[in-house]
């Protein structure tokens, strides 16, 4: 009796697995089906939908038409750029500053890598942007090209509300290798890829014309409208900033058209291998780029799913109408552009994840989303002051994972950041040039958010978000700055702790020792993490 009992609950145990197991499959295959069918469904543009996602100059942003075409023969782009810009400015401008971002690929002593210092590169691990001409208002300018950097005289002062029109054709020539800007095995990541306006300061009389950092990140910009055409090898899917709005073939070429309204930069990443998987959460469309571990990116969508519900009731809605995470060949991390996440290569995980089995892509999407609200949405100088995008964005990836799991989590607030006493070599807010990558990581992914926890600690989690949320609301699609931050949590807890929170960042000697772990705290982490 004991033996058949046994037999039949084994039975039962068995029919259950497999039958999880093949409702597993079957929902990921009819997710994968559908997402398919959302891709075919995209190529079919309608007039209702063009006229829906057409974007034109407002007055209120600059406007970019970019016309770009792909050589997969040379790994080059043909780009042609017009830019309607508007001097919204309180002084005339008698010259006109674009970032030339790609030019840091030039040596190795410049390029920007995740994590490490680049020693030496092949000539073709190289990469360039060529201008070839510069016309404003229809008139050629002769223009210079330096340090990361395009100038031009213009041939009459802007006053403040006029509107010029600047076209700018150039070549770029795209690096091999697994950095943000790259090809590898015919994939292309197109990212801080074209002329970008720079941003003027009005106290300084002078355009911003910071070279692009090898550690951390430099680039800085104001939200813009873009409309994009691509054309590129057909069969080649794309993702990138904005919605697709056309997808017309041309012979043995596909012109690709794309939208996007109110961002600060526009990225893409091509090839023919992606597939594609897709779920809606909060009326946003979430898209999973992968090329062949299907389940993996499940579960990137999923994480990604999740953290930006959780974004959007603690900090504030998510202002785009897509999201996309993308598989790439990055190495050292993962990359945050506006409504796009980069990803690394990816290995193979379940598509359910479990508290005290996280790896590093869960973590990385979650915290690349995190920074659709620190950087993309509010955006800041990150050259100048990096704690208010990575230090912001690794304390909003703790508290969901605290908010999801508990207190005590490993990935969470306390197990993150408290589980040791920390110290830095100088101030937690400090431009990026006076960091290493070592301490780059230390002082700015860790003590910046013990600095915030801190704050938490003494404003109480009511303020603490209702701070954050203000903060949001107050600079979406603006570049806020840390002294506005320090404004807002003065309205909301007073001038001793916003002078608190200064001293916390900007001094030299502050001391997390008091909010480290007891033993006691030590344990129920190590419960959580299953050691």
């Amino acid at each position: 009796m004991k033996n058949k009992k046994s037999f039949i609950i084994l039975g039962v145990v068995v029919f259950f697995i497999i039958s999880y197991y093949a409702y597993g499959r079957i929902s990921l295959a009819r997710e994968k089906k559908i997402s398919r069918a959302n891709l075919v469904n995209e190529n079919i543009t309608t007039q209702e939908k063009e006229e829906k996602n057409s974007v034109g100059f407002n007055g209120e942003r600059s406007l970019y038409n970019l016309d770009i075409a792909l050589n997969t023969d040379n790994k080059t782009v043909k780009g042609h750029e017009e830019v309607k810009f508007k001097n919204k400015y309180s002084k005339g401008l008698k010259e006109i500053v674009f970032h030339l971002y790609p030019d840091s690929y030039n040596s190795a002593e410049t390029m920007p890598s995740i994590g490490t210092t680049v020693k030496k590169v092949s000539k073709d691990e190289l990469g360039d942007i060529k201008i070839n001409s510069v016309i404003v208002n229809g008139e050629n300018l002769r223009y210079a090209e330096d340090n990361q950097v395009l100038k031009f005289l213009l041939n009459k002062e802007l006053k403040p509300n006029e509107v010029i029109d600047i076209a700018i054709d150039f070549t770029l020539k795209i690096p091999k290798g697994n950095d943000r800007l790259a090809y590898q095995n015919e994939q292309y990541s197109l990212t801080n890829w074209y002329p970008i306006l720079s941003i003027y300061d009005e106290k300084a009389g002078s355009w911003d014309e910071t070279p692009f950092y090898p550690v951390g990140e430099s680039n800085y910009s104001d939200c813009s409208d873009y409309k994009v055409s691509v054309t590129v090898p057909k069969g080649i899917v794309a993702a990138t900033t904005g919605v697709k709005v056309s997808d017309k073939e041309e012979g043995s070429q596909s012109k690709l058209g794309f939208e996007a309204s109110n961002n600060r930069d526009f990225v893409l990443f091509l090839s023919k291998r992606y597939k594609l998987l897709s779920k809606e959460v909060d009326g946003i469309r979430v898209n999973s780029f992968y090329v062949s571990e299907e389940t993996t990116a499940k579960r990137m969508l999923d994480l990604a799913c999740e953290s930006l519900s959780f974004y959007n009731k603690t900090f504030g809605k998510y202002p785009y109408p897509e999201y996309d995470v993308v598989e790439t060949y990055l190495q050292g991390g993962a990359m945050e552009y506006p409504t796009v996440t980069q990803m690394g290569p990816y290995n193979y995980l379940k598509p359910e994840y479990k508290e005290n089995s996280l790896t590093f892509l869960d973590e990385a999407v979650v915290h690349e989303t995190g920074h659709q609200w620190w950087f993309s949405t509010v955006g800041n100088n990150e050259f100048r002051e990096p704690v208010l995008d990575e230090s912001f964005t690794a304390y909003s990836t703790a508290l969901f994972f605290e908010n999801k799991f508990g207190e005590y989590t490993p990935m969470g607030v306390k197990g993150a950041f408290l589980t040791r006493s920390i110290k830095g070599d100088g101030p937690i807010y400090r431009p990026t040039d006076k960091f290493d990558w070592q301490n780059f990581s230390k002082v700015v992914y860790t003590l910046g958010p013990i600095a915030l926890e801190d704050l938490r600690q003494k404003a109480g989690q009511e303020k603490f978000i209702d701070i954050f949320k203000t903060y949001y609301d107050r600079y979406k699609f603006k570049n806020a700055t840390f002294d506005g931050f320090l404004e807002v949590v003065k309205e909301k807890c007073g001038s001793e702790t916003s002078d608190y929170v200064r001293n916390a960042f900007t001094s030299s000697n502050y001391s997390m020792d008091k909010m480290v772990l007891s033993p006691e705290e030590m344990k129920k982490v190590q419960n959580k993490a299953g050691r």
